[in-house]
């Protein structure tokens, strides 16, 4: 029997790529759980196979691949709706003002320094905040209350200029 050549393997692969893609397109459902399975009965297989595929991104393509994700997931917004609100807040704090150019890099490399402020309670997203604003806003537990609370704490103890 001879060898199979490259262009055999991949036209044999776009095939059964064709293939797979109409089966899923069929039932979806079912799908998903076929590959449940099968990842049950191979957990480490999957793994590894992962963990190689991860190790050969380029690092940059990895982490704005992982940001994507991110915003996706827990925002529901595109890295281009965070990236037009950047520029709607002029790429300050909504609430400091201060410009991210000025923001401490939290990670090397970081895209940018200004973090998403969402409300907890419905997942709406407010506008972006510097690490020490949304620290702010969060350990108030979201409550008008208290930062008017806070406000009015710093007003009574303001010190006074020395003569």
């Amino acid at each position: 029997m001879g060898a199979v050549s490259a262009e055999a393997k991949a036209r044999a692969r776009e095939a059964n790529r064709v293939r797979m893609a109409a089966i899923r397109a069929a039932d979806p459902e079912a799908a998903r759980a076929k590959w449940r399975e099968h990842y049950a009965r191979n957990p480490e297989k999957h793994k590894a196979k992962v963990q190689a595929w991860r190790a050969a991104l380029d690092p940059d393509v990895a982490r704005e691949r992982a940001r994507r994700i991110r915003l996706r997931r827990y925002y529901g917004m595109e890295l281009e709706d965070f990236d037009a609100l950047r520029a709607a807040q002029d790429y300050c704090c909504a609430i400091c003002r201060t410009h991210e150019d000025d923001l401490p890099r939290m990670r090397p490399g970081d895209y940018s320094n200004l973090y998403v402020d969402h409300a907890h309670e419905t997942g709406s997203v407010r506008g972006l905040l510097c690490q020490s604003c949304n620290l702010l806003v969060g350990h108030a537990r979201e409550d008008e209350r208290v930062l008017s609370a806070a406000i009015q704490y710093l007003a009574i103890h303001r010190e006074q200029p020395t003569s």
